[in-house]
C-alpha cells in the first residue's frame, strides 16, 4: 500500500507536526474539527497538508 509524501501516520507524528500534545489534538479533532482520524485500533492518519489548510481557516477567524 502506497502512501501519499504528506501522510502522517500515527498520533505521535501527527502530534510533531501540528506541534501539539496528544491530548489536545484529541480535543482539537471533537471540538474544531482537526483533521485526524483514528481508524483500525490505536493506528491514527492525517495529512500534513489538510493540517495547513486547517490551521490557515483557525488563524483567518481569528481563533488559534
Amino acid at each position: 500500500m502506497k502512501t501519499s509524501p504528506t501522510a502522517l501516520v500515527g498520533l505521535k507524528e501527527i502530534c510533531a507536526y501540528a506541534r501539539m500534545s496528544a491530548p489536545r489534538v484529541k480535543i482539537a479533532i471533537q471540538e474544531y474539527g482537526f483533521p485526524a482520524r483514528q481508524i483500525i485500533g490505536t493506528e491514527w492518519q492525517s495529512d500534513m497538508q489538510l493540517v495547513d489548510e486547517w490551521r490557515r481557516e483557525r488563524i483567518g477567524r481569528g481563533a488559534a
